[in-house]
């Protein structure tokens, strides 16, 4: 089929296109949408890499600028596991992995192809990831644009088997995924190298995030928290007896929500509908409703003692 060769002009509305994507997928990634970050892979995919097709940046004659590097130079000589994107962050007694956003050190700028190419994770086997590796396996393999049947491996480890290996008093793993957060740093960075002024600071988000409530008779939680919602029951809950539960969930696109009887939970549960279960009643007197880093909008919840 013929094709008609595109414009400088219409070249450069794709990458106004591309850069109002990017901070629309941002803005819904500080909300708390961290999944948001597979979508801004993508596009990070289309301006950034060149493979037997040049990236929108080459076609523009951009791609040797200099890009502004937020992260410290990897030195392969350390130890330790290595995050020059991110920073862990210890807030309410839970552990998570932030983009860095703007910080106090001055802007450094590096050439595009030596910060594409840099290392910006090494973990506890010293594997070694650069902006490239980990914005393109999100978006070839981890959902992006693509749902592989494997991950590379490194990126894989990062994801599902905290292979930074940081955890908590609790000897738990930090609640969400670095790679996402990187990618959402490397979104920060490419708009700071590509509009004037532009600025994001952790305090910036932090202000405007999205925090679960109860709203219009319904729970409403938001994905990058773990929240738990609890009422007094009109009547006292008995420990070890068998409770009829019910939860009317209208809408769910990421994680799970449990009822919670007297500190018993039941099963994690991540579909729209009428959910009834039976639970028994555990012992410490608290109940509810717990949403773990979940989307989800709950519209009624019911417990009812079972009739002997």
């Amino acid at each position: 089929m013929e094709k008609r060769t595109l414009s400088v002009g219409e070249l450069k509305n794709h990458l106004n296109e591309q850069i109002g994507a990017l901070q629309r997928s941002v803005l819904l990634y500080d909300e708390g949408y961290q999944l948001e970050a597979k979508r801004i892979s993508v596009i990070l995919r289309v301006m950034l890499h060149s493979g037997k097709d040049p990236s929108l940046l080459k076609r523009l004659g951009l791609d040797d600028m200099d890009v502004v590097d937020s992260a410290p130079q990897f030195d392969p000589q350390d130890l330790m596991p290595f995050h020059g994107l991110v920073s862990l962050v210890i807030e309410k007694g839970e552990v998570f992995y932030n983009a860095r956003l703007d910080n106090q050190s001055p802007d450094v700028m590096t050439p595009f192809v030596n910060w594409w190419n840099a290392t910006v994770f090494s973990d506890k086997q010293n594997r070694q990831m650069s902006r490239k590796d980990v914005v393109l396996t999100a978006a070839n393999q981890d959902g992006g644009a693509h749902v592989d049947g494997a991950l590379r491996a490194d990126y894989a480890a990062l994801r599902y088997e905290n292979s930074l290996g940081w955890l908590t008093g609790q000897e738990s793993p930090p609640s969400n995924d670095p790679g996402y957060a990187a990618i959402r740093q490397i979104a920060h960075e490419i708009l700071k190298t590509l509009i004037p002024g532009y600025s994001k600071t952790k305090e910036d988000v932090r202000t405007t995030r999205k925090r679960s409530e109860i709203s219009g008779g319904k729970i409403r939680f938001f994905p990058h928290e773990n929240a738990f919602f609890a009422n007094q029951t009109a009547a006292p809950i008995v420990p070890s007896q068998m409770y009829f539960a019910e939860i009317i969930v209208d809408s769910i696109t990421t994680g799970s929500v449990r009822m919670v009887v007297n500190s018993a939970a039941t099963e994690p549960l991540n579909s729209a509908g009428t959910h009834s279960m039976l639970i028994l009643a555990g012992s410490e007197p608290n109940s509810g409703v717990f949403g773990e880093y979940t989307d989800a909008i709950i519209d009624r919840v019911s417990i009812r003692q079972m009739l002997k």
